[in-house]
């Protein structure tokens, strides 16, 4: 899988792609089983990740805002 399309998809899962992307995306992802699939395990992984109690460290936080 491309490293967009993955980014995407995590993206999608998370909640933080809108609009036009974000439609565009549904609409690949109703026609694919295996997009379907990519996004079923984000949406477990953004689950499992946002069940947790402990923050990233801090430079993991820094690093990724400044992507």
């Amino acid at each position: 899988m491309r490293r967009g399309l993955a980014r995407d998809l995590c993206a999608l899962a998370d909640g933080t792609l809108h609009g036009e992307q974000r439609e565009a995306l549904l609409g690949r992802v109703s026609g694919s089983p295996a997009l379907g699939w990519a996004l079923n395990q984000q949406l477990i992984a953004v689950e499992a990740i946002r069940r947790l109690d402990t923050l990233a460290p801090t430079e993991l936080r820094e690093r990724i805002q400044r992507t």
